[in-house]
């Protein structure tokens, strides 16, 4: 599959997937002037830091809920009486 033919093919997923996607338009910027032997290096680094992002916002999560955990212990409130009836 030549160049062009992999861009049309490309374009073509973009605008029935992701219409105006950020996302997908910062991808294309990241990558337009990077030669072909580049791209698995930069993929395999950007991959790198959005795990590392995941994983800081769970452990943060996780600790906040520890966190609100401790509170509603130290004041008495069940859990299951802040669901919903």
């Amino acid at each position: 599959m030549n160049e062009t033919s992999m861009n049309s093919q490309l374009i073509e997923t973009e605008n029935s997937k992701m219409p105006n996607s950020s996302l997908n338009m910062l991808v294309r910027a990241v990558l337009m002037d990077k030669k072909p032997d580049e791209v698995p290096i930069l993929v395999e680094s950007v991959l790198s830091k959005v795990m590392e992002e995941f994983e800081n916002r769970i452990a943060n999560q996780f600790e906040l809920v520890r966190f609100l955990a401790m509170i509603f212990f130290m004041f008495g409130v069940s859990l299951t009486s802040m669901l919903p009836l």
